[in-house]
């Protein structure tokens, strides 16, 4: 294997040995799992149906514009966050 790449691996082993300290990769990891459980849902008609059937009772915990709040703050604690995460992960 080439020089540049055995630096690239050992940089890659040192950024995820200490990504579990970074709040960044945390919440990225909560939203990306939660955008792939609403492609599934997506994916799946009998589980839309299902939710869809559940969502008038789900209106009356979060309404519309309260979904809008929750997902306008999750971006802005996103950019918060990834302006603050200025180093690399190796150096946490």
């Amino acid at each position: 294997m080439k020089n540049w790449m055995q630096d690239l691996l050992k940089r890659i082993k040192e950024d995820l040995a200490k990504a579990h300290k970074s709040w960044t990769m945390w919440v990225n990891g909560m939203v990306t799992t939660l955008s792939g459980a609403w492609l599934y849902l997506l994916a799946n008609p009998d589980a839309l149906q299902q939710i869809q059937a559940a969502v008038p009772d789900l209106q009356q915990y979060m309404s519309a514009k309260v979904y809008a709040s929750i997902t306008a703050a999750l971006g802005i604690v996103n950019l918060i966050l990834r302006i603050k995460t200025s180093g690399r992960l190796a150096e946490k």
